[in-house]
């Protein structure tokens, strides 16, 4: 019979049971997305005959209870938690945005920028929206000075977990294109290296083997959101500076410059509620940009915007 193994998590899952399926091709190698579409109880139920499983779901998450290591070794079966690559300091700008409740849409699916929608609320026109995505405005808004603590902090956690990923990160930081899509969504390569470390700690391959290379990304069919120059700097990845809506991996018919994607949120925003895209967020992003222009440090092309348009 051949070997069983299963990963259970959040979106990751998809990404990981490819790249194992590669490394051990005889394998039933299989991936449940909890409550997409199963819920936890069958998922749980699922994987009770499994050789193996390889969770992203902490024992203390809410779902933990029912998929998180703990819990399916209870079943009898051999469990190994690998963390959930969660990076979103290269993406600081993003934000949610709900209107009567409800998610608001966004010219790529939900995803909204903190600059456009303070450059909106203070009727900037959209040319003096896009110039504000710089290094001195980023450096105001905090994005820059995110970058390593937050890599500091995902180095830890991964350390605590069994996984020493200084070098990986290293290596992927070194890639052509940048090792994350959005916050929850790394680069195939970034997975597929976790595949292979956490195929390793189970005993199915051997120590130092090389992570599978031409995996299908399945996560770079959603959303791909830019690392703008100056974060990719700070970040020592490469820049990305196209949004990229969700769809097949011709990029012609899923790309958005950063001026059509603020013109397109402009128009959204027009016809949606305006207060409630004044968020106590966007107020703080709307004082600190009204700094930011204002600062004799400040490029002097914009610098008038400060008393031009009521930021």
């Amino acid at each position: 019979m051949a070997l069983r193994l299963t990963f259970v998590g959040n979106c990751q899952v998809a990404s990981l049971r490819l790249a194992a399926q590669a490394l051990l091709p005889e394998a039933e190698v299989t991936a449940y997305h909890a409550n997409v579409p199963l819920p936890p109880e069958q998922i749980r139920a699922a994987v009770r005959d499994q050789d193996f499983v390889v969770t992203n779901i902490a024992d203390e998450a809410p779902l933990g209870p029912l998929l998180g290591p703990e819990a399916i070794m209870a079943l009898g079966v051999r469990t190994l938690y690998l963390p959930s690559f969660v990076f979103p300091a290269l993406h600081r700008d993003i934000i949610g945005l709900r209107v009567d409740g409800k998610p608001l849409e966004s010219p790529v699916g939900q995803f909204h920028s903190r600059i456009a929608v303070a450059s909106f609320l203070s009727r900037l026109p959209v040319d003096h929206a896009v110039a504000l995505f710089n290094a001195h405005v980023f450096k105001v808004l905090g994005y820059l000075d995110a970058v390593e603590p937050a890599r500091v902090a995902l180095l830890c956690h991964f350390k605590r977990h069994g996984f020493d990923l200084a070098s990986h990160l290293r290596e992927w930081e070194m890639r052509p294109t940048p090792f994350m899509h959005m916050g929850l969504h790394p680069s195939i390569f970034v997975l597929a290296t976790l595949a292979t470390l956490a195929l390793e700690k189970l005993g199915l391959v051997e120590p130092g083997t090389v992570p599978p290379e031409n995996v299908r990304d399945p996560l770079f069919g959603s959303v791909v959101l830019p690392v703008f120059p100056a974060i990719a700097r700070q970040a020592r990845t490469a820049p990305f500076v196209q949004f990229l809506r969700p769809g097949s991996r011709d990029l012609s018919d899923r790309s958005l410059s950063l001026s059509d994607f603020v013109n397109q949120s402009y128009a959204i925003y027009r016809g949606s509620d305006r207060p409630a895209l004044r968020t106590p967020l966007i107020k703080e992003t709307r004082r600190a940009l009204r700094a930011a222009l204002a600062a004799a440090t400040y490029p002097a092309p914009l610098r008038s915007l400060a008393s031009a348009s009521p930021i």
